[in-house]
This record gives structure tokens, C-alpha cells and sequence, in this order.
């Protein structure tokens, strides 16, 4: 799952060039283990319209329809 979203998000696609997808999933077990939910702002995030932009294409930088 989160070899997907990484291969078809904006965002973790950059960050998982960054620090490299290994160190992306030692921070995301972290993150699931030791962090508790902050109930307050999923509740707030919930109440208001949001959008998930997947990338479908290789080219996704040089396509401005593309994200």
C-alpha cells in the first residue's frame, strides 16, 4: 500500500527521493507505533472539503494537467 501511494503521490514521491524509501517506511512504522491520532484534527479535517491528486504519468513534472 504505501508502494503505491508513494509511486502515485505528488508529495511522498518527492520526499521518498529525499531520504530514500527505506527511511520512508522506518518513519511511517514509527509514526503508526509511537504516535497517538490527534482526534481534534481529524475530526476538523473531516468537516471540510479535501482532494487526493494521484500522479498517472511518468512525466508528471513536465505535464501541467498531469498533478
Amino acid at each position: 500500500m504505501l508502494n503505491e501511494m508513494v509511486l502515485h503521490s505528488v508529495c511522498l514521491t518527492e520526499h521518498a527521493k529525499k531520504v530514500g524509501f527505506r527511511r520512508l517506511i522506518e518513519k511511517f512504522r514509527k509514526n503508526m507505533i509511537y504516535n497517538s491520532l490527534d482526534t481534534k484534527r481529524i475530526r476538523k479535517l473531516m468537516k471540510s472539503p479535501g482532494q487526493l491528486r494521484l500522479v498517472q504519468d511518468d512525466d508528471w513534472k513536465i505535464r501541467p494537467t498531469a498533478a
